[in-house]
């Protein structure tokens, strides 16, 4: 009799098994082996089951309240007030709590000894400034409107933290006998220099296995490098008219701009006339097909020129609509510099997102094509400085990026160029065939009875943090673009769906469940199952 079965990965740390047959192709009738209520609570699909029935209020409640705590980088306040927050959660569990480096990070694991090995679980509480005149509600409201709970954090990554907090629980409350205990990290400076989980990586010994909820289901295997860079160029315009004042847009390098000011003047009466020439050019590149809007607005001889776009996350330019660049365009085309500044400006505002243009475009299986987003400008005196952030494939190391941007930028005597927030990450690649990253794999694959393969993002994530260990380090969710879901990161609005917040928690339950009782080296037989050859 040849049938198609889908078997549960209960038969990992349990006896007994639950054979599920579907999809039979000869008729073939579902069996199901007799099982003890002992063996049962060990059956990952069980403990999904108890962590939906037991906790899915729970997670959407924690969640509301973490995203009312605006924690921005650098607030202090918020940071604590995120930690007190999450800290009664967990003891409300049961759970232990630890506070780290100033509340820079927060480690929650099961109570008693440690087993060797344990595993980790990273995500993040720190989020990206919001613009909130992109917002249907306030960011940090926490709204919901039928099955949409919009919020700053809500899927970047917020979300993540509740449910895989509350799928944590529901593991503990299973009363199985694990092989490893899942300890879940919550770091709160994700989006600048990551020093809470450095810190946490100094005081304690790096796992075998992590899992960071911060990225694409059902496997992210593999991530571009990141390094943010400063361009700066002294000497502006200065006596010239019409000339350039300020050009200010953008809230962080990692984030497609979505607003961006620039302001000019021009010498006495010519005023209406620099708002006819900059108004003119202004249409001419805005409009629906654009995805561009402007504002105008002259007081004097002195014009402002606002231009909206959308924002996006840095890794994925394309999906944006960059406000900045138009703003460049027109401040090069209306004779608004002199200097650097004209030398600089014309050059910035062409910046291709994939790179061309500055001789580092690369593509690679999987991890797809280099970005180049141009995430910030700002003038201070007679310097104008801009924020780009690039995303390199393995082909090329942050090393050598930094130097052909230097190469093609620095024209000028008066342009300086430096890297920001450290010296950047490098591109990885990683396994994909490792017995433990396969078991999350089938755990997405069971739960949503689907047959899906590996993915790799542009995005950056905690698992470049291993990069210098042995720890296998994959990203798992909590988006799921396979499904047709927006990849909200970084976005005005950012939503998640309280369906997809439920969805999570049970894979999470699933899939750690399934890491923390099954022995490393046996490689379930599991739909999504791949012949990829593992690399470190």
């Amino acid at each position: 009799m040849i049938f198609k079965a889908r078997l549960s990965l209960s038969c990992l740390g349990s006896l007994v098994c639950v054979a599920h047959a579907a999809g039979a192709e000869t008729g073939a009738s579902t069996a199901t082996t007799a099982i003890s209520l002992g063996d049962l609570i060990r059956d990952p699909e069980v403990v999904a089951d108890l962590a939906q029935s037991r906790f899915e209020a729970d997670t959407e409640e924690l969640l509301r309240d973490l995203v009312r705590i605006p924690t921005v980088a650098g607030d202090a306040p918020s940071r604590a007030r995120f930690g007190d927050r999450i800290e009664r959660a967990a003891t409300d569990l049961g759970l232990t709590f630890e506070r780290i480096d100033e509340d820079h990070a927060f480690v929650i694991s099961m109570p008693g000894p440690s087993l060797v090995p344990d595993f980790w679980i990273l995500a993040h509480g720190d989020v990206v400034p919001a613009d909130e005149s992109a917002w249907p509600v306030p960011p940090f409201e926490a709204a919901v409107r039928g099955d949409t709970l919009f919020g700053r954090g809500t899927l970047d990554d917020k979300g993540a933290v509740a449910a895989a907090l509350y799928a944590i629980a529901a593991v503990r409350e299973s009363n199985a006998r694990l092989i490893r205990k899942p300890l879940l990290v919550v770091g709160m400076a994700e989006e600048t220099d990551w020093r809470g989980v450095q810190a946490v990586l100094a005081d304690k010994k790096a796992p075998d296995f992590a899992v960071v909820v911060d990225g694409d289901y059902p496997l992210t295997i593999g991530e571009r490098g990141y390094v943010d860079i400063a361009v700066t160029a002294a000497g502006g315009p200065r006596d010239r008219s019409p000339r350039l004042v300020a050009l200010e847009g953008g809230t962080a390098s990692n984030v497609v701009p979505a607003k961006a000011v620039l302001r000019a003047t021009a010498r006495r009466g010519r005023g209406a006339q620099l708002e006819t020439d900059l108004g003119r050019r202004a249409k001419e590149l805005s409009g629906a097909e654009s995805g561009l809007s402007f504002t105008l607005l002259r007081e004097n001889d002195g014009v402002t020129l606002t231009f909206h776009g959308r924002a996006a996350h840095g890794s994925t330019p394309d999906e944006g609509r960059n406000a900045i660049a138009p703003a460049l365009r027109i401040a090069a085309e209306a004779g608004l510099l002199a200097g650097s500044w004209a030398e600089l400006v014309p050059l910035m505002g062409k910046l291709e997102t994939d790179g061309r243009n500055l001789g580092i475009a690369s593509s690679v299986d999987c991890l797809g094509a280099t970005t180049v987003n141009l995430g910030k400008v700002s003038t201070e005196g007679d310097r104008l400085s801009f924020w780009i952030n690039i995303r390199p494939t393995t082909e090329q190391s942050v090393t050598e990026i930094v130097a052909q941007v230097e190469k093609r930028l620095a024209t000028h005597d008066e342009i300086t160029i430096e890297t920001v927030s450290g010296d950047g990450l490098d591109a990885f690649l990683g396994a994909a065939k490792d017995p433990l990253a396969m078991i999350l794999l089938g755990s997405y694959n069971e739960e949503t009875d689907r047959e899906d393969q590996p993915v790799c993002i542009g995005g950056t994530t905690y698992a470049k943090a291993f990069l210098d260990t042995k720890t296998l380090a994959v990203g798992f969710g909590p988006a799921d673009p396979t499904r047709g879901e927006d990849a909200l990161y970084h976005a005005d609005p950012e939503y998640i769906l309280l369906s997809a917040l439920r969805r999570n928690l049970r894979i999470y339950a699933r899939a750690f469940m399934h890491v923390a009782t099954s022995p490393h080296g046996v490689l379930p037989s599991v739909p999504g199952s791949i012949g990829r050859t593992p690399e470190h």
